[in-house]
């Protein structure tokens, strides 16, 4: 694989973690609500400053912090040629943690960076909503007691001690709503995180009373492999009552109603809200396993239909957002659909369709 293709897929990769964060936030239990935030554990620091400029650009911007052992210093840039307009890892690193230590002014008998990474942990502890996201590599795995803490993604290869102390982070209860915490692993640590999870659900008191503080694992493929059928599937009952021969205008009559007249519309609102939602799950479930679907149990001929059969129902949604003349904010239903349409999806303008085309669950 040539260096532009291993680039494409780099930023690819962190592109989607990025991706799957945001959403988790607008739907997850108390991610949604804003009672709960994240650690994203990062391969290099490198990687971890990499992941904090993506999300500068969406909302978390003022609402996430890097902490890394990096302090920068001004020999940290080097002066090797490497081409036009790209940067080494270190000029990166320099740069970035630069940006984000210009506002800081440094405590007395602290650094700047220690001045930065104490303002972060304190707001990510005690004010969740406006500190949502921490990025490390290796700091704050151990020691660091943040009870709001209630999702870990796991980006980096981890083992033994490091992978335990790391689970650990999100196991503080800190209200009700808050039963036990959870862990997204890209790297497909399953087994090692199994082993590590033996080891402390051992230790765990039983004897406290209240939910039991076990933890469960569940194979992520197998997970993403149920969660992309179940939502094929949602979304065809949601069509099964159109008319034949299920064409554009029979989605459009049950969906919309005489689109000209205002009853209609409003009457058949709860169904459109169903169908934005069922396509937003359709379309993470398919993000999810987007580069795996043959070893998440799909055929070479399962693979083509669910393509067609996502392609499918992102047209029937345009469809009908278009003539209905949606003006509500539709964010509720699609947390960043946009975005995860033109990443994920090869769809431009809606395809007519003519005829009744019916799936079912396949292997």
């Amino acid at each position: 694989m040539g260096h532009d293709a291993e680039s494409a897929q780099f930023k690819s990769r962190m592109e989607r973690v990025v991706n799957d964060i945001i959403f988790d936030f607008n739907v997850k239990p108390r991610l949604s609500s804003e009672r709960g935030n994240v650690i994203l554990v990062a391969s290099s620091i490198y990687e971890a400053c990499k992941y904090f400029s993506l999300f500068q650009d969406t909302p978390f911007r003022g609402k996430c912090a890097v902490v890394t052992s990096y302090n920068p210093q001004s020999q940290d840039v080097t002066k090797e040629e490497v081409g036009a307009n790209t940067k080494t890892e270190k000029q990166s690193i320099y740069d970035t943690y630069n940006e984000l230590l210009k506002e800081v002014e440094a405590k007395p008998n602290m650094t700047k960076t220690e001045s930065y990474e104490e303002w972060a942990k304190d707001l990510f502890i005690k004010e969740p909503a406006n500190m949502k996201l921490l990025v490390v590599v290796d700091k704050l795995l151990t020691g660091f007691d943040a009870p709001p803490c209630t999702y870990l993604y796991i980006d980096k290869r981890m083992q033994d001690h490091g992978l335990f102390q790391a689970i650990c982070r999100v196991n503080r209860l800190d209200a009700e709503d808050k039963d036990f915490g959870y862990i997204v692993d890209y790297k497909d640590l399953f087994k090692k995180v199994e082993n590590a999870i033996a080891v402390y659900t051992s230790e765990l008191d039983h004897s406290a009373g209240g939910v039991d503080p076990e933890v469960l694992l569940e194979d992520r493929l197998k997970k993403g492999k149920e969660r992309l059928d179940d939502a094929l599937e949602a979304l065809a009952l949601l069509c099964e009552p159109v008319k034949p021969p299920q064409g554009e205008l029979e989605h459009i009559h049950y969906f919309c109603g005489n689109t000209e007249i205002p009853s209609d519309l409003e009457e058949r609102e709860p169904q459109r809200a169903a169908l934005y939602k069922a396509t937003a799950s359709l379309v993470r479930s398919y993000a999810n396993i987007a580069d795996e679907l043959e070893p998440a149990g799909y055929s070479a001929s399962g693979i083509v239909r669910v393509k067609q059969q996502l392609n499918h129902y992102v047209d029937v949604r345009e469809i009908i957002r278009r003539a209905s003349g949606e003006s509500l904010d539709l964010k509720p239903y699609e947390a960043d659909m946009r975005h995860l349409i033109d990443t994920y999806i090869e769809a431009d303008e809606p395809r007519r369709f003519h005829h009744s085309t019916t799936w079912g669950c396949w292997n």
